[in-house]
């Protein structure tokens, strides 16, 4: 095996390995930017990392001054299983949501959320940059993992990405446990979210 093969092989192994994920994009009042990314690191992340227990969500990562268009902020969490949000085992669990967090809450803008099953995934990476799409998917796409799985190897077989996730958002899913989905668009119904890595 020569050293690209090595490299592509190892693009191929799978970080994340939950059935689900989740994926915020928002904005943030200018003026509060700092103190945002200073709470957001020290308090909100971990927070939200430990109130589902140790088989709920596997990992987070933050992402910033995104350009394009949609929201700057990107947060990623894989998550074990959608499940986890609604099952009776875990109903009783809530974010403990600091005083910090409260006093910033109200300068979010433009959230967009998508807590989404896996359609498929592969690769691995530290994700220093990544790429989000969200689009409308045809429902052959929703339904055959075989399409999903198609579109992530593709990717991986290019120079920059080292990982790919394929999701469907599942509109019924709340935010939280305990809490509401978040808002719908019928009309854009079934969503795809892709993330790709490098």
């Amino acid at each position: 095996m020569n050293a690209c093969e090595a490299l592509r092989n190892k693009r191929k192994e799978k970080a994340m390995h939950g059935k689900g994920f989740y994926a915020m994009r928002n904005g943030m009042d200018p003026s509060r930017l700092p103190e945002f990314n200073l709470m957001h690191a020290r308090n909100h992340m971990l927070d939200h990392v430990r109130y589902l227990g140790p088989n709920g969500i596997l990992s987070v990562r933050r992402h910033y001054d995104g350009v394009g268009s949609l929201p700057p902020f990107f947060s990623f969490c894989d998550i074990s299983s959608l499940e986890i949000l609604t099952d009776a085992e875990h109903q009783d669990m809530r974010v403990v949501q600091s005083p910090w967090f409260a006093t910033l809450r109200p300068h979010y803008r433009d959230r967009i959320r998508h807590h989404s099953h896996v359609l498929a995934r592969s690769g691995a990476g530290r994700a220093g940059c990544i790429g989000t799409l969200l689009f409308k998917l045809f429902e052959h796409a929703a339904t055959d993992r075989t399409v999903g799985q198609a579109l992530v190897s593709d990717l991986l077989n290019t120079n920059a990405i080292t990982a790919a996730h394929f999701g469907r958002a599942d509109p019924l899913v709340p935010t939280a446990v305990g809490g509401e989905p978040p808002p719908r668009r019928p009309e854009e119904e079934p969503v795809g979210t892709l993330v790709m890595v490098q």
